[in-house]
């Protein structure tokens, strides 16, 4: 799990499909500079479910288990969320460990094929320019995986239901919030 993987779980809710929060995804372009400089394609990625794997437990705010969460993430720069999932035999009350069994549905866009950066990385302009663009538009493939099949793996919850009540059809996530981090 990346830095940034860390950070969205400790604010992701269970059962929501989330991808990721805009102020996270705005500051995350080392491997958009890293298929620059290698000439890697990069590929949009979207997992609807993920969120339904593990419970995730929210400390209260000021308590142990918050403060030592805060301690981890400004020491290494990343958060371990404290997750509960199924246990290593059926009906298990400890070690919580093993995601649940509920599917999970990804998908894969098209790849944005990258020329690979012939010039100086180092305090350069046009390749800090090159950066910004080059997420740009990755972002809005992202986002326009989002468009596209949100309805079908992201329904909205039916009024009033929360948890697993608000799933229906086989389904183990619904929306919670666009994905609007391109402005």
């Amino acid at each position: 799990m990346t830095r940034a993987h860390a950070h969205m779980h400790i604010h992701t809710h269970t059962h929501t499909c989330i991808l990721m929060h805009s102020q996270i995804i705005k500051k995350r372009k080392g491997f958009v500079r890293m298929a620059l400089q290698t000439g890697a394609s990069l590929v949009p990625v979207m997992a609807f479910g993920e969120t339904s794997l593990f419970q995730i437990k929210s400390p209260a705010p000021g308590s142990l288990v918050d403060r030592i969460q805060k301690l981890v993430k400004r020491l290494t720069g990343f958060a371990i969320p404290v997750l509960e999932g199924d246990g290593f035999w059926y009906g298990a009350k400890v070690l919580l460990l093993l995601p649940r069994c509920l599917p999970v549905t990804t998908i894969v866009g098209a790849p944005l094929h990258v020329s690979k950066w012939e010039g100086d990385v180092n305090n350069n302009p046009s390749f800090d320019s090159a950066v910004d663009k080059l997420h740009e538009e990755y972002c809005k493939a992202l986002q326009q995986l989002w468009v596209e099949h949100k309805d079908k793996y992201a329904p909205r919850a039916p009024e009033g239901a929360t948890g697993r009540a608000a799933l229906t059809d086989g389904r183990v996530c619904f929306r919670r919030k666009s994905l609007d981090f391109v402005a």
